[in-house]
């Protein structure tokens, strides 16, 4: 297998990940400094820090679901072919980003509902 083309995705993704993260610092910089942090600009903060862990199940959830056909192609007793190794891992990656939707839904539904009744 080319390893270069997964380094050249990892390296691509880090930057992609820091500028990211890094434009979400600057307006919440310039937020803050202009001001506008009030009741206008809660509602882009709500429930932030619940999302952001419902985030790192989300990737748990599809890394484990792209490994498990990899796994299985290494221990299966039989030769699988690699093609079907793919197809599988994406089958299983489609089905954790369903499974991520509901779970998702329902724990944001909950969220609105206790910031209903307080």
């Amino acid at each position: 297998m080319d390893t270069e083309i997964f380094v050249v995705a990892i390296v691509f993704s880090a930057f992609v990940m820091v500028v990211k993260l890094f434009t979400e610092y600057l307006t919440r910089k310039r937020l803050i400094d202009a001001g506008l942090v009030d009741e206008k600009v809660k509602f882009l903060f709500r429930g932030y820090g619940k999302r952001h862990n419902l985030n790192n199940v989300k990737w748990g959830m599809i890394l484990v679901a792209i490994g498990i056909p990899f796994l299985w192609h290494e221990m299966a007793p039989y030769r699988v072919s690699g093609e079907s190794v793919i197809g599988m891992a994406l089958i299983l990656a489609g089905l954790a980003f369903v499974i991520y939707y509901f779970i998702s839904k329902s724990h944001l539904d909950n969220l609105e509902d206790n910031n209903q009744q307080s």
